[in-house]
């Protein structure tokens, strides 16, 4: 069994996603990276994780729905 928490982590500055994924990663957490929005809104509907974190200042995302 996985004990690991699935995050979903949407943030459009590729490099610092990268980094905050590979800091998390060696923690507790099994991160999924999104680089905008919409891939974000889509691995949310797929994956359904534990945790979301998103970067607020999304380009084209000006609207955010919670579902």
């Amino acid at each position: 069994m996985n004990d690991r928490i699935h995050m979903l982590l949407v943030e459009d500055e590729q490099t610092l996603a990268d980094i905050i994924a590979d800091t998390l990663g060696e923690k507790e957490f099994d991160v999924t990276v999104a680089y905008n929005g919409i891939e974000g809104l889509r691995l949310f509907d797929e994956r359904h994780p534990n945790v979301v974190v998103m970067d607020i200042m999304m380009p084209g995302m000006e609207v955010f729905v919670c579902r």
